[in-house]
């Protein structure tokens, strides 16, 4: 995923995951329970942040 990454403007995008980029605009919650932090987005789905992520957020 490095390369679609390299494309995206990192003022509108942050990696939270191996596997996820998210527009931090659409980012309603920060929320952490037993398994680690997550984020809630606008559409209601929710994402899990990875450890080596959780400070971009």
């Amino acid at each position: 995923m490095n390369t679609p990454e390299q494309k995206l403007n990192p003022a509108f995008f942050i990696r939270i995951h191996r596997s996820a980029i998210v527009n931090p605009g659409m980012i309603k919650e920060v929320f952490r329970d037993n398994n680690g932090y997550h984020v809630s987005l606008a559409d209601g789905t929710i994402q899990k942040v990875g450890r080596s992520y959780t400070e971009a957020i």
